[in-house]
């Protein structure tokens, strides 16, 4: 069991992937690929600390630092989520 399962590897699943392994949290990252659609070309502006910044290399710093942490992750596609009750309250279960 985890704490938290981040279903794509996108930017938006690296950045939270970071912050929950920051914050010790037993992390599991289920996507086909890290970097997602922002492994193609792309242009981001605005992003918080940065001028302009290509998708390739936001998932470049994002890989960067999941290298030094520990996760699990998942090569597939998610086919479902279900909610499941516990004794201990509410968790999902996630199937591939």
């Amino acid at each position: 069991m985890y704490d938290v399962i981040i279903i794509g590897g996108g930017p938006a699943g690296l950045a939270a992937a970071v912050y929950c392994l920051r914050k010790r949290l037993e992390t599991l990252i289920i996507a086909p690929e890290l970097g997602g659609k922002a492994n193609y070309r792309m242009h981001i502006a605005g992003l918080e600390g940065f001028e302009h910044i290509t998708g390739e290399e936001i998932v470049r710093k994002f890989r960067s630092q999941l290298q030094y942490l520990e996760f699990a992750r998942i090569r597939d596609m998610v086919a479902k989520v279900e909610p499941q009750q516990t004794d201990r309250g509410e968790h999902f279960v996630v199937t591939t």
